[in-house]
């Protein structure tokens, strides 16, 4: 795996498997993916700008950020906070998917934290 940055996003950091599946979703979902990660890149985890669309799961440091379309399917990017140093803080996005239980599973929030450690985050 690898990772890299997108210019118009220079406080992010994707991790290969996420960029891939940038391009799973619909285009209603593309679009909220893209405005969320603007505001994620310009106000950091500040829920007044994001406006209810992330919350802290319960494991250590990583956010899951949540997207929904028409038809109900419901996709997650988890990430984590990298660095605190700059304003806004830099963030790496770990893992998506597309959910299909009720809460987050165990597998999913394992799979943020292997990448995470693979990639020295």
């Amino acid at each position: 795996m690898g990772k890299a940055r997108i210019t118009q996003y220079p406080n992010l950091v994707f991790v290969e498997s996420v960029l891939e599946m940038l391009n799973a979703p619909s285009k209603e979902v593309k679009r909220k993916v893209s405005e969320s990660l603007f505001l994620l890149n310009a106000h950091g985890t500040n829920n007044d700008y994001l406006q209810g669309r992330i919350e802290k799961t319960h494991r250590d440091r990583i956010w899951e950020m949540k997207f929904k379309d028409k038809s109900k399917t419901e996709w997650r990017i988890l990430f984590k906070k990298i660095s605190s140093k700059t304003n806004p803080p830099q963030y790496v996005l770990l893992h998506m998917f597309r959910k299909t239980t009720k809460p987050i599973t165990k597998r999913d929030l394992d799979t943020a934290e292997r990448v995470a450690k693979r990639e020295g985050f």
